[in-house]
């Protein structure tokens, strides 16, 4: 199958235990599949075809893996004890084939508690930051009632990032408390495409604060980079109302840590086949 895959695993995102993520992606045609860290396909469901013939029944087993096909075959060896699972793994033949379908990729994030997840991550930064979580009284109403309302919006107008290095899939989040315009807003950015700021509370009056925690979620390794949030409330209110979620900057933003990934796994997937 052709190197095809969603963007967190073609950039080698891996679990807390280092185990590679695997997600489904479906085809347009209601094809499931899953992919692995490296773009790898394999199929999601087995296709089975069941033959009733005068010597017998006879099964036709399509899977993605080996593993795949020995549950299969020792699950039927039950329904049917005088099938020989050695003998019948031994006709089994592997074959590599390009995906030739059209894949979905969805550019939208989450829902409802994705949008509290992204909230929570601000407070906890603007509470290690030194900033009084009762200061953050629009995030502490959204988060504590089930109809709060959200504090928060997508923001692709401009890159609100100084630093950023090309293809990094960053993670990135950082708090600025402004005594000047009272606000304490956040900002929160998932794998390079994920883009959000927050507006934790109004009516700051504390010293100035400013910080940032940002990673190759790749690596784990730090990034030194600076968050520019000067909003003032009528620019706040503009984001809560999508104002600011543009989708041409959106699918950029996506292009830019994409583009290079798949530019690389395509040069290494030529000169392969040399």
């Amino acid at each position: 199958m052709e190197q095809l895959s969603f963007l967190v695993l073609r950039i080698g995102v891996k679990t807390q235990g280092s185990q590679a993520l695997r997600m489904k992606i479906v085809s347009v045609t209601g094809e499931e599949f899953l992919i692995g860290p490296g773009g790898e396909l394999t199929m999601m469901k087995p296709e089975i075809v069941h033959t009733t013939t005068p010597q017998g029944d006879q099964f036709q087993f399509i899977v993605g893996s080996k593993k795949k096909a020995r549950e299969i075959v020792e699950g039927y060896k039950r329904k049917y004890p005088t099938i020989d699972v050695e003998e019948t793994l031994a006709t089994a033949q592997v074959r590599t084939s390009r995906q030739q379908r059209v894949l979905q990729q969805n550019l939208t994030f989450g829902g409802e508690e994705t949008g509290r997840s992204l909230v929570k991550s601000a407070l906890a930064l603007a509470y290690k930051a030194g900033i009084r979580v009762d200061s953050c009284s629009d995030a502490l109403s959204y988060l504590g009632d089930s109809s709060g309302e959200p504090c928060y919006g997508w923001y692709y107008a401009d890159d609100l990032v100084a630093g950023r290095q090309p293809g990094v899939p960053l993670h990135c989040v950082a708090i600025r408390a402004n005594p000047l315009t009272g606000l304490i807003l956040g900002y929160i950015e998932y794998f390079g495409i994920y883009r959000a700021v927050v507006c934790l509370g109004s009516g700051y009056a504390g010293e100035a604060i400013n910080s940032v925690y940002a990673i190759d979620p790749r690596t784990g390794k730090d990034l030194e980079l600076a968050v520019r949030l000067d909003f003032d409330t009528f620019a706040i209110a503009a984001i809560y109302d999508g104002k600011m979620d543009v989708l041409t900057e959106r699918k950029a933003a996506f292009d830019s840590v994409f583009a290079p990934v798949h530019n690389a796994r395509r040069m290494a997937e030529t000169r392969s086949s040399d």
